[in-house]
């Protein structure tokens, strides 16, 4: 008996169990901690998405990871359970679309381990070590190493993913007491965890958000990027609106040229 469905682990988490025919490449997490082979595979990637060095690879890897944290999260806040995201359990491919490049993730075996009817904060706090310490720290450090892309840099893409999964979450409808547990394991996240256990001087999902106005609806506002994603660094590429590098007075550019668009009928 499993408590997560199988559709939403592959449609809203990017969790599959079946082989994907289209990858490219597909490598075992476990091998991914090896220099050579990660190497490999940032280099098939790099081609893909046309970027002009390995860095840009190592980030979008980074960033594609975040929904195995948001996998993670959903697991543990929404069904109390936890699904063995141990590097040995994962694969992870590389697929072209018509206009992108996507990393997906498959479990070779699904297995849920069960949050206990008591001491729940102990169980929560041994599956987020063991996650972070023993298959996201591992994939970081080696992603950095071979790439040349700063640790913190690796670690800053997680933090906008999870974001992104927790708003998918929000979408969800939810009682009042899983809403409730969805925020204190959040929190739990930001402040509950050492730096040290991600091998940095602070845990990097306890960031302050910034924000800045919607482009789309000036009565709405974006997130700031924690980090650059280095989209600048592809073929024909600028930087993001979001990013955080960006200039506020080009920022300001942007937001004004993206607004003339707008009343022209985005001509």
């Amino acid at each position: 008996m499993y408590r997560i469905d199988r559709d939403v682990l592959e449609n809203k988490m990017n969790l599959t169990l079946m082989p994907q025919d289209k990858a490219v490449i597909s490598l075992k997490g476990n091998e991914l901690t090896e220099p050579a082979a990660m190497r490999k595979f940032l280099a098939a990637y790099a081609v893909h998405i046309h970027a002009l060095d390995d860095t840009v690879a190592a980030a979008y890897f980074s960033s594609w990871f975040g929904d195995v944290v948001s996998a993670l999260q959903y697991a543990v806040s929404i069904h109390d359970t936890a699904l063995d995201l141990s590097l040995s359990n994962l694969t992870v491919h590389l697929i072209p679309e018509e206009g992108y490049t996507r990393l997906a993730f498959q479990l070779s075996s699904r297995q849920e381990n069960w949050a206990p009817e008591e001491e729940r904060s102990e169980w929560r706090r041994a599956v987020f070590t063991s996650f972070y310490q023993y298959t996201a720290r591992p994939l970081m450090d080696c992603l950095a190493a071979v790439s040349g892309l700063p640790i913190g840099q690796a670690w800053g893409q997680l933090p906008d993913s999870l974001v992104n999964g927790m708003d998918r979450l929000a979408s969800e409808p939810l009682s009042e007491s899983v809403s409730k547990q969805v925020a204190e394991d959040y929190l739990y996240l930001q402040k509950g965890l050492e730096g040290e256990l991600f091998g940095l001087s602070r845990n990097p999902f306890d960031k302050k958000e910034r924000w800045i106005e919607d482009p789309r609806d000036a009565a709405k506002q974006l997130r700031m990027k924690s980090t650059c994603c280095l989209h600048y660094k592809r073929e024909n590429r600028t930087y993001c609106y979001t990013c955080p590098r960006m200039k506020e007075a080009d920022r300001l550019l942007w937001l004004e040229k993206l607004r003339s668009k707008k009343e022209n009928g985005g001509q």
